[in-house]
């Protein structure tokens, strides 16, 4: 479980090596003050929609063989709960905090990945969690990048996307095991 939650954590991050909320976390870096709402959201949306449709997957689609349609019970699944989480917290915190796609992309990431129900959730709340902890990282690029003087040639974004890019290069690089000479021969 712990190998579970550092991989998809660390190594495999959700956002830079699956792409998930790639450019909504560009968007949402300018400012990353409402974070806090919009990831608790998030965190329990995600996690009651994995484990529901896991537990879909697992007893009603498999026996059948038609598990070609657990995307689309998963989208079901996922959109009543989040609707319904978007209620509670706008009559309560009257504030809105609607965010699908990512929310739905890390419940496939969840469901793809996992091998059981804890591991499911487990992978599905990581990539929200890591998502949200990427903003504060491009904001700190984007602060950057104003202090600094770049040629007209450059746009802020372009600059965003390589140093992205340089990031995930680092993440990696660490796994050169195809350096080994016994590898070769």
């Amino acid at each position: 479980m712990l190998s579970d939650i550092l991989y998809y954590f660390v190594y495999a991050s959700a956002v830079l090596l699956y792409g998930v909320g790639l450019d909504r976390v560009v968007v949402l870096s300018p400012k990353p003050s409402h974070g806090v709402l919009a990831c608790l959201k998030m965190l329990l949306s995600v996690s009651a929609s994995s484990a529901i449709s896991y537990l879909i997957n697992c007893y009603l689609l498999v026996p059948v063989h038609l598990t070609e349609l657990a995307p689309f019970f998963a989208v079901l699944v996922f959109v009543l709960i989040a609707v319904f989480i978007e209620i509670i917290i706008r009559i309560s915190a009257k504030n809105s905090v609607a965010e699908c796609c990512v929310s739905f992309l890390c419940v496939l990431l969840g469901l793809t990945e996992g091998s059981s129900i804890a591991s499911c959730v487990i992978i599905s709340c990581v990539a929200v969690v890591i998502f949200y902890l990427f903003v504060p990282v491009l904001f700190a690029i984007r602060r950057r990048i104003k202090l600094s003087p770049l040629p007209r040639a450059f746009r802020n974004e372009s600059v965003i996307f390589i140093s992205i890019a340089i990031i995930m290069i680092m993440l990696l690089a660490w796994n050169v095991s195809w350096l080994n000479p016994g590898v070769l021969k």
